[in-house]
């Protein structure tokens, strides 16, 4: 308790100063009888019985570490119901959001926060490549506006790699990953093709690539669905392909 804690201190620091003073007082007495046995003669009348020799007196520095080991002993003991305190605090925790959320209500944010998260980062560099990657404004870009697609590619790789997913993100996790990897090494063989625009092994790579990509896609959508209805989320798939959904924010 802290008022055991706070008692002890003060005590040890009372004694502390009793014992240091009264260890100065025993001192002076000790050489005052010194003194006056040595300058007074036989019939004196000096009562000496007073001046006793300087003896070291171990009372107070006993109590003191009487006090010290119930000091700590008290210490030990409070950070032990620290610790219990806070390990019931965590499960207090967890089983009052359990019973306030249903558990489809967790899994739908875990997945809900995921997308928002990284899927949007990788959605948007897709959607980028569309508008670089095609026939039409494929020439407006030059291979300078191609290598910083690959390093904001790179950037969000890095991003996914330090992420540890859970169960039920680890299938969405590994093919937003592959999508990644396509798209870069898409981008690069884009960036080859403008040095060669008559190499036909790399229009059939850039083709070949392309159709990987798309069917990596496929799957990341039918795994996304396959999840949304299997925790029940509430989604909508709209008229562009897009895939609109809610999740409550726990």
């Amino acid at each position: 308790m802290p008022e055991i804690k706070a008692l002890c201190i003060l005590f040890i620091i009372l004694l502390l100063y009793i014992d240091y003073y009264h260890k100065k007082y025993r001192i002076i007495n000790s050489k005052k009888n010194i003194q006056y046995r040595n300058s007074h003669s036989f019939y004196d009348e000096t009562d000496y019985s007073k001046y006793e020799p300087y003896r070291e007196v171990y009372t107070y520095k006993i109590l003191i570490g009487f006090l010290i080991i119930i000091l700590m002993g008290e210490i030990i003991t409070s950070d032990r119901n620290n610790n219990n305190n806070n390990k019931s605090e965590v499960v207090n925790i967890n089983l009052i959001k359990n019973i306030i959320y249903q558990n489809n209500d967790i899994k739908q944010n875990e997945i809900g926060t995921y997308q928002k998260k990284y899927t949007e980062k990788v959605d948007s560099l897709l959607l980028t490549s569309t508008s670089i990657l095609n026939q039409n404004n494929f020439n407006n870009y030059s291979k300078v506006q191609l290598n910083r697609q690959i390093i904001d590619i790179n950037n969000v790789i890095n991003e996914l790699n330090k992420y540890i997913p859970s169960d039920l993100e680890k299938n969405l996790h590994t093919l937003n990953l592959q999508r990644l990897y396509l798209l870069k090494n898409k981008y690069e063989i884009a960036s080859k093709y403008k040095d060669d625009y008559f190499n036909n092994q790399i229009i059939n790579s850039l083709n070949s690539i392309n159709n990987e990509l798309n069917i990596t896609n496929d799957n990341y959508r039918i795994e996304l669905i396959r999840i949304f209805n299997e925790i029940e989320m509430q989604y909508e798939i709209l008229q562009d392909g897009r895939i609109s959904f809610v999740y409550p924010d726990i």
